[in-house]
């Protein structure tokens, strides 16, 4: 089964470069297209402009940058690459849903052809154009493609980091390598992990002929590929030097990821911190919370990843048996055909994608996978030409079942899998032309062999499950689509009708819609369920509150801190309950102690603020005030309550642009919009007054969805609209 040498020419020839751009152009054009027909198909689908968890996390990142914080804070421990990719579509467009999909649809386009050209060059023309033919119609990429997400980056930079390489090698010219340096930093900073694969160009160079051919200039042109490399990830050695205090050349959470993918109940994929927290943002927070109280002290980013890095050390010692089968058990998972779901489950989007559907059923890894290994088997021969892309199969597979395995990690795989598998067609294909019985039926039994386990079912059928599900009906509710987002979570109590995630989601969203006595039935539920679920015994707890019941509220949040002691938004909770029994002090207390747990506590500031005006200290209230938008810049509550505050030192037309600006990120709240209008009426301009009251009332309206008559807030509004008339 193994090719010669000699079978097909091995030489490097430049040339064959022009009739591969010709046939990139079929290549980008399909790609595009079916891209295209995806993104299309799926602009009502729940997550498209809400985006959750690491989405979530990389937006509001790029929003920062944008408003010119360009170093963040210790909270933002992912690679930069991607918040940087969003800030600049933000900055060009002034949009955050289409133009960065529009963007890597076209990056996802570029990179089969990038990929059809490295195939080219390593194997022939034929499988370049194959190669790239499999990666423009393989729905995983498709998929993530349309996704706010950095795995179009992480592709595409792996494609460019191998073509500009293979290029480099072959000509051997300084200003190639230069390139490549940098391109290869771009992928270590898209792909913290893929800095596994540094010494593969070096070694590369090292032991290509067509090389420079004396030692000196080798040294040299290693020495400008590091150099470029080293200049490219320097912006973020230093960032991490002034904001996390240590010398860290990708992001301090290695240790949070292989504790996360070795312990005695790992299950090869992602298991969130603890229920509630299963979110990019406030995972972060529990991981360090959780090392911080298990040293009794402060952290460093850095501390934290060492101290989960010895805990995932320490189970692979003492477990060794168990250690292995996890080992085993990730690279089964990790060439198999199930796509283990992230926050957007890819089965989802199959049930809103026509396109995407009929791609799956066609190209999924359960069938790209074993042809890759044909490929490689086939191609053994050609060694010491192709063992680049050996090389890359095995330590990107490596790097990443060290951890867990995601679908969205294995992407960086298809610039070396892709000409594999297209090796493998080529060749089951030349052996059936020539009757070739023995080297057919060697690589019909070996695709069969590989298909067996790489279509197992191994984690689970290739549905919908529950976690993405209720993830879909968190994304409706945010964006007011309630009636579906219960809908959703009703199918998913079909999967599992104990599912304790389901019942508080559903909580959320039925005090959401002001159901309260159903919010709390499903949260009584949850708890039922989970008695240690910190974010439900605060929700109930803001029921309480909300129905007044302030001891029932106090105790709900008391029993939150006792099962979550760092959680500031408990304390916030505690707050809320003296506050309304007008026990300042106590209010105060304890949104003080949220503010020593979480700085950054928009909520907890803002009622500090609140307590503090209330108290008669209205300078202080202004500064707790100015704190808040400090960390959020239109927090509507600290809009107008800073506004109130002016209106009581008398700075009128100060509160009324400060109220001009919470309206206009919440013109729906009636409390913004009459305070907007007294405060207008009172500078003597009714009319703005009146204008200000109609458009409450019509963006009330607009999200009560037929249920305005039972609603006190516009009924105060329209009240207000009557006295001005």
């Amino acid at each position: 089964m193994v090719e010669s040498p000699s079978s097909t020419s091995t030489v490097v020839d430049q040339r064959r470069s022009l009739p591969v751009l010709r046939g990139a152009l079929p290549i980008f054009a399909l790609a595009l297209g079916v891209r295209l027909v995806h993104l299309l198909s799926i602009t009502d689908i729940g997550f498209f402009e809400v985006p959750l968890s690491d989405a979530a996390v990389y937006v509001e990142r790029a929003r920062s940058i944008v408003a010119g914080d360009w170093l963040g804070d210790e909270r933002f421990v992912h690679a930069p690459s991607y918040a940087w990719f969003l800030a600049l579509s933000a900055a060009v467009t002034n949009d955050l849903v289409w133009s960065p999909r529009v963007v890597q649809i076209l990056l996802g386009s570029v990179s089969c052809c990038l990929i059809a050209a490295l195939g080219a060059r390593m194997f022939d023309r034929t499988v370049g154009l194959i190669a790239g033919v499999l990666v423009a119609l393989h729905p995983a990429a498709v998929f993530h493609d349309a996704l706010i997400q950095k795995t179009t980056l992480s592709l595409f930079f792996a494609a460019l980091a191998l073509e500009r390489t293979q290029a480099a090698v072959a000509q051997g010219k300084a200003w190639r390598w230069f390139i490549a340096g940098i391109v290869w930093g771009l992928l270590v900073l898209t792909r913290q992990n893929l800095l596994a694969l540094l010494p593969l160009p070096i070694i590369w160079l090292w032991t290509a002929g067509s090389a420079p051919p004396r030692y000196g200039a080798r040294v040299g042109v290693a020495m400008l590929f590091l150099l470029t490399f080293s200049a490219t990830v320097s912006p973020w050695v230093i960032r991490n030097r002034i904001v996390h205090g240590g010398l860290l050349l990708t992001t301090p959470n290695l240790g949070q990821n292989f504790a996360m993918g070795n312990h005695i109940d790992a299950t090869g994929t992602y298991l969130p911190h603890r229920r509630g927290y299963a979110n990019g943002l406030h995972e972060q927070q529990a991981w360090v919370r959780q090392a911080e109280q298990a040293a009794g002290r402060s952290l460093s980013a850095q501390e934290v990843s060492d101290h989960y890095l010895r805990a995932g050390l320490d189970f692979v010692r003492s477990h060794p048996t168990s250690f292995a089968r996890i080992c085993v058990w990730k690279w089964l998972l990790l060439w198999n055909t199930y796509e283990p779901p992230d926050t957007e489950d890819y089965y989802l989007y199959l049930e809103w994608s026509r396109v995407l559907r009929l791609l799956d059923a066609i190209g999924h890894y359960g069938g790209l996978a074993p042809l890759a290994l044909v490929g490689m088997v086939f191609a053994i021969g050609r060694w010491p030409r192709l063992w680049p892309l050996y090389a890359w199969v095995v330590l990107v597979a490596l790097s990443v079942a060290a951890f867990v395995v995601f679908g969205r990690y294995r992407i960086p795989l298809l610039p070396a899998v892709a000409p594999f598998a297209a090796h493998g067609i080529c060749a089951l294909f030349r052996a059936a032309r020539a009757h070739d019985r023995v080297r057919l039926s060697g690589a019909i039994g070996l695709l069969l062999a590989a298909a067996v386990p790489a279509n197992w079912p191994l984690l689970s059928a290739r549905t919908v499950q529950v976690s993405g599900l209720v993830n879909h009906a968190i994304a409706l509710a945010d964006s007011q689509r309630y009636d579906e987002a219960l809908s959703t979570l009703d199918r998913a109590r079909t999967l599992d009708s104990d599912n304790v995630d389901v019942a508080y989601v559903e909580a959320t969203v039925r005090e959401e819609r002001n159901e309260l006595d159903a919010a709390q039935r499903a949260v009584e539920q949850a708890l039922r369920g989970d008695a240690y679920y910190g974010a439900a015994w605060r929700l109930l707890g803001k029921l309480h509150l909300a129905l007044g019941r302030p001891e029932a509220a106090r105790q709900c949040y008391e029993q939150a801190i006792h099962v979550e002691p760092f959680q500031a938004q408990s304390y916030v909770g505690l707050g809320l309950v003296a506050a309304q029994v007008g026990d300042v002090v106590s209010a105060l207390s304890a949104f003080n102690r949220a503010i020593e747990l979480d700085a950054r506590n928009v909520d907890a500031r803002v009622n500090r603020g609140i307590a503090l005006l209330l108290d008669g200290r209205t300078e202080a209230s202004l500064i707790a005030f100015d704190q808040a938008l400090a960390i959020t810049r239109d927090h509507p509550l600290a809009l107008v309550n800073r506004a109130l505050a002016l209106l009581q030192l008398g700075r009128v037309d100060e509160a009324r642009r400060g109220l001009e600006r919470a309206f206009s990120q919440a013109d729906d709240d009636p409390d913004i919009a009459i305070n907007l209008a007294l405060v207008q009426q009172r500078l003597g301009d009714p009319a703005a007054a009146r204008d200000t009251l109609l458009r409450g009332i019509a963006a009330r309206r607009a999200i009560l969805d037929g249920t305005d008559d039972a609603d006190t807030g516009l009924s105060r509004m329209q009240r207000l609209l009557e006295t001005l008339r």
